[in-house]
């Protein structure tokens, strides 16, 4: 199994990092700073074996969220999880508080209730 150079995946990190920056700005610019929380909808279409960090790498990523963006998640919708991506998701969710997982919702990959759960979740609008 080929795994990225651990430089690629903190640039990938970093890069996500400042998403979630980026999305808290905009939460709380168009509420006039009264809501900073950022949605996420994760495609993980593709997350392979090659694509699974070091848990070193993911430990320190969890480690900077939770410090840096604490009551920042409003939710995360994860879709196209394949079976590396859930593998890897089972082995970092109990290192997540119990209010984050209460956040994450896994979208089935395939059926009509993939569409139904997603709006439940998602304003239309967006």
């Amino acid at each position: 199994v080929h795994k990225l150079h651990t430089d690629k995946y903190e640039a990938y990190f970093r890069a996500l990092l400042n998403g979630i920056e980026v999305c808290v700005a905009d939460s709380l610019r168009r509420s006039k700073g009264h809501i900073g929380k950022c949605n996420i909808i994760l495609d993980a279409k593709g997350a392979g074996p090659s694509f699974i960090p070091p848990f070193s790498i993911t430990k320190k990523l969890l480690g900077l969220c939770q410090n840096i963006f604490a009551g920042r998640l409003g939710i995360l919708v994860i879709v196209n999880m394949g079976a590396a991506a859930q593998w890897f998701f089972k082995m970092v969710m109990p290192f997540l508080p119990s209010e984050v997982r209460l956040k994450i919702h896994i979208l089935p990959t395939r059926g009509k209730d993939r569409l139904k759960i997603l709006k439940s979740l998602v304003e239309e609008q967006f």
